[in-house]
């Protein structure tokens, strides 16, 4: 982070505008200048290490690994947030800050990529698969931290008028770089044989793993406002404390509860997309590359383009049409019989994602109690890990019970019911805050 970016903004500084390919904020405090574009900076970090991740199921299929070892390395990340959403965020909330825990979490889970590339280098091929899910075991943990403390560092970033703008920046900034990653890295482990690639490439995602770290430990944002001191209660106790804290935010159980909803739908057909793809519609791995390609680069097109109708039109009346296209989605896709027929469909849905993303941070930041942002938005990480764990293992049951068409046209039904209810309590939401 340059100093001569933060200390003389200029009159530009007070419209917005850009530095670079960075978007920079409306008036002149240095310290906001220093947080948007530190964060995006971050952001193109994080978007080459999700690109190499994409990679890491790749080399555990190629080394043999089983069903429940590929089930395991995609359930520990969301199981381990689900254990420890309610106790890590009573914890961070009484952190004076929680920059710090999310930035120290987020490098020390990504470095899991780097220990497994020397797992692979320095193991017998027969200890790597263990070896590589206790690595990702343990990284669940320090992820926890950072994903819990995720949306109070990026709403203390933004701020209440920078919501759309700054984060929709951002995660475009992040796809763009995953996209650009992904192409890198398969033409990379094409050319190298197996397994010197992919220990290439995953000892050298430790160099975005400390360059984002560089940028996220210096993100500055307003402390926690101190918790009044209270006797230690016994856990019965403290979870009816939490009851009741709780249950006196209606608007917030509203939220959670829809988009747990809608949660459930869309992961139980995650599971069914691929099992479609490959089974029914007989598509190569190449295709299937070419619709992950145009899945990346229209969500980061989504992200840039979302920006313009935000400044227009509330939060919430993005959310509900662009979570009806995602709960559609499988039900649309379960009609396809010709693939080429999957690339607009993907590229809709693609493009209402990130909508949907942008749209419910904001609908989520204006549903909690300000000052018990990180306790509140734990609770709906967890509920959304709690989706993360059942919707799969549910959505597969549906599909070997009755067929995989039938799973996904469940969870398509299972998906509107929840876009419904969540744009249902957004708009009542606002109706009571007196929102136009």
């Amino acid at each position: 982070m340059p100093g001569s970016e933060a200390a003389a903004p200029g009159p530009a500084a007070a419209r917005g505008g850009r530095v670079g390919i960075f978007v920079r904020p409306r008036g002149d405090d240095p310290d906001r200048l220093r947080n948007w574009l530190g964060t995006q900076r971050e952001a193109l970090s994080f978007g080459t290490l999700e690109g190499i991740s994409i990679f890491l199921p790749v080399l555990l299929t190629r080394l043999g690994a089983t069903e429940l070892q590929m089930g395991l390395l995609g359930a520990l990340p969301n199981l381990a947030i689900l254990l420890l959403a309610i106790p890590l965020g009573g914890f961070l909330q009484r952190r004076r800050n929680a920059v710090p825990w999310y930035a120290n979490g987020r490098m020390l889970g990504h470095l899991s990529l780097a220990a497994s590339g020397l797992a692979v280098l320095l193991l017998p091929q027969g200890m790597v698969i263990p070896a590589v899910l206790a690595i990702v075991g343990i990284a669940a943990i320090f992820h926890a931290f950072a994903d819990l403390a995720f949306w109070a560092v990026m709403d203390g970033v933004a701020g209440p008028g920078g919501r759309f703008e700054l984060i929709g920046h951002r995660f475009g900034l992040k796809g763009g770089a995953n996209a650009v990653t992904q192409l890198s890295v398969g033409q990379i482990l094409s050319r190298l044989p197996f397994p010197v690639g992919y220990q290439l490439v995953l000892l050298a995602s430790a160099i975005p793993v400390f360059t984002g770290y560089r940028e996220s430990r210096r993100l500055r944002i307003p402390d926690n406002p101190p918790q009044p001191a209270q006797a230690p209660l016994a856990p019965h106790r403290r979870a009816a404390a939490l009851f009741r804290e709780v249950s006196a935010e209606r608007r917030f159980l509203a939220f959670t509860g829809s988009h747990l909803l809608f949660g459930l739908g869309f992961r139980m057909a995650l599971p069914l997309l691929p099992l479609w793809y490959v089974r029914e519609l007989g598509i190569s791995d190449g295709f299937i590359g070419v619709i992950g390609t145009v899945q990346a680069l229209m969500t980061m097109v989504g992200y840039f383009s979302w920006r313009r109708p935000a400044r227009r039109l509330p939060g919430r009346w993005i959310l509900l049409p662009c979570a009806l296209v995602m709960a559609a989605f499988p039900f649309l896709v379960s009609l396809v019989h010709a693939e080429v027929l999957l690339l607009p469909l993907v590229a809709v849905y693609a493009i209402a994602y990130s909508g949907l993303d942008l749209a419910v941070f904001d609908e989520l930041m204006r549903s909690v109690p300000r000052e018990r942002t990180v306790r509140f938005t734990s609770l709906d990480t967890g509920a959304q890990n709690l989706a993360g764990v059942a919707g799969p293992l549910l959505g597969a049951a549906l599909a070997s019970t009755f067929g995989i068409a039938a799973g996904l046209e469940i969870a398509a039904f299972v998906g509107v019911a929840g876009a419904l209810l969540l744009g249902a309590a957004a708009i009542r939401r606002a109706r009571a805050a007196g929102e136009p």
